[in-house]
């Protein structure tokens, strides 16, 4: 299927994979910090933005092959995903056909290993995607971003923006997509860690304890894993702190 893909710059292609009904734009301002020297590849994953949805479930592996067939065109490259993007990405750096020059994860996590909570998680989304239908999108959203883990990015001047652009999505094609793409379903990369053969940095903010402790577990286990907690920022680290991601970001892909 043909993804919407904006090109930003030039030199070295870094790929960004934005989060739940997000879109490549989330990445705008980390884009901006990043500076000279990069070409960056801003992504709309199938069902976000302005990229459709093909028929049938959409899971973590689905989606990654579709982002690496819609990069047929561009080069090796260093990849970025943030939350469920950051998934994906993990499926590509670990069982994808794409050699990447590197790869970071954003606020994301290997999966979840323990079988009761990956039950628990399926049945949760399945009850997240019938509120979708029942209530609308709108509604949803309020309480989903009333989550402790989005108190940063509430307090940001965008948000009541974000919050509106979001809500003028498709709710079967929301509540769908958080049904077949929960963390329940999809394979346990934790074990896979070990084979990730490149560079790789992961990210959370340090008001996200749960995120800083999965990507510190997760950066032990890769041969050439980095760790990096930026203050000041929850979940969302590319919308509350993207200068200090990008330059983050910047230094890492220099290095």
């Amino acid at each position: 299927m043909s993804l919407a893909i904006r090109q930003v710059g030039d030199g070295v292609p870094v790929v960004f994979l934005h989060g739940f009904m997000g879109d490549g734009g989330d990445f705008e301002d980390v884009v901006s910090a990043l500076g000279d020297g990069f070409r960056c590849v801003l992504v709309d994953l199938p069902g976000h933005g302005a990229s459709p949805l093909g028929g049938g479930v959409w899971g973590v592996e689905r989606m990654g092959r579709a982002v690496e067939d819609g990069l047929e065109g561009v080069g090796e490259a260093h990849l970025v995903g943030y939350s469920m993007g950051g998934r994906i990405a993990l499926w590509s750096a670990t069982r994808g056909r794409r050699r990447w020059r590197s790869v970071t994860l954003v606020s994301a996590s290997p999966g979840i290993s323990e079988e009761k909570a990956r039950r628990e998680r399926v049945e949760l989304d399945r009850r997240r995607g019938a509120a979708i239908r029942e209530g609308g999108l709108e509604a949803f959203l309020r309480g989903w971003y009333e989550m402790e883990i989005f108190a940063g990015l509430r307090e940001r001047p965008g948000f009541e923006a974000t919050l509106a652009r979001r809500a003028g999505g498709d709710p079967e094609v929301v509540a769908g997509l958080i049904e077949s793409m929960s963390p329940g379903l999809q394979e346990d990369l934790w074990p896979a860690l070990g084979e990730i053969g490149v560079p790789t940095l992961w990210v959370a903010g340090e008001e996200d304890e749960k995120y800083v402790e999965i990507s510190r577990r997760a950066a032990a286990r890769c041969p050439d894993g980095v760790w990096e907690v930026i203050p000041g920022a929850g979940h969302s680290v590319h919308l509350e702190r993207p200068g200090l991601l990008g330059r983050q970001l910047r230094g890492f892909l220099r290095g």
